[in-house]
């Protein structure tokens, strides 16, 4: 199992593209950043809907960081 770096999920300030998602689970979880967006990408040609609503819905309720 993987050991992360912070306890909680947060939006990425560093490494953001949009608006940080993608990059904070990727480091939260110990994941490469890319492979996380193009799972964010797949799921979203498939289920367009329920992705964007689950992605403006965490980039409302997740804290900004910083981590390094």
């Amino acid at each position: 199992m993987a050991h992360s770096t912070s306890p909680r999920f947060y939006r990425d300030a560093l490494g953001k593209k949009l608006s940080g998602i993608c990059s904070g689970f990727a480091k939260r979880h110990n994941l490469p950043v890319w492979l996380t967006r193009l799972a964010v990408i797949i799921l979203f040609l498939n289920a367009p809907i329920l992705v964007a609503a689950g992605y403006l819905i965490c980039h409302f309720v997740f804290d900004e960081g910083i981590v390094v």
